[in-house]
């Protein structure tokens, strides 16, 4: 069991963010009016800040935080939930830049969806939610929504759910990855139409 989990988290690294999961079947914003590229997070109003990123940027609520900044990517996560004593939402967008150039950035993407799917069918624990095709920024995009369900050990019955949102966009030289991650999978259904506002927002530069 131990093994299978380590190998989904290994396969989660490789795509250069961190864990993910859900989506809808037309645009992949389930949050009405927010297909627009420059789409404000509901919850947040006016009150959303900037986040500036290496090659992009997108708009976040205001009382999101901004985390882990490097050269090719930022994260931001939504405020602690004290009626909820979970861990917030994180998502972190960053560019993957492709490692050869004998395969395309559609076929990095495709490689990448591959390798989400195949720990998944591997293991009793991941499952793939929804596959949905939608834009990022006018380029063409891939959403693919995960849960991955973890147990201290094979007898314990405390079971903790991670729900998981990848958007793989293809780049010129390389793939736009926007990952957004919870513990307790409600947190990302309940986080969904900010979390869609923002992947709406992403501009390219």
């Amino acid at each position: 069991m131990f093994a299978k989990q380590l190998l989904f988290l290994l396969a989660l690294i490789v795509t250069g963010c961190g864990p993910t999961a859900s989506t809808d079947t037309d645009t992949g914003n389930s949050a009405p009016n927010n297909s627009a590229p420059n789409a404000t997070p509901p919850a947040g109003g006016n009150n959303t800040q900037t986040v500036e990123g290496s090659g992009f940027s997108f708009q976040a609520p205001a009382d999101w935080t901004v985390r882990s900044r490097t050269s090719g990517s930022v994260g931001v996560s939504s405020p602690f939930d004290v009626n909820n004593p979970v861990a917030s939402v994180r998502l972190v967008v960053s560019i993957l830049p492709a490692t050869s150039k004998k395969i395309s950035p559609k076929d990095l993407v495709a490689s990448l969806l591959n390798v989400d799917k195949l720990v998944s069918d591997k293991s009793d624990m991941a499952d793939v939610e929804s596959e949905a095709q939608t834009t990022v920024s006018g380029r063409e995009a891939t959403k693919l929504v995960t849960t991955m369900k973890m147990r201290l050990n094979d007898t314990s019955d405390d079971v903790s759910v991670a729900r998981t949102v990848k958007v793989y966009v293809p780049l010129d030289a390389g793939v736009l990855v926007v990952q957004a991650t919870g513990l307790g999978g409600g947190q990302v259904v309940a986080l969904m139409p900010q979390i869609d506002a923002i992947i709406a927002s992403i501009k390219l530069k």
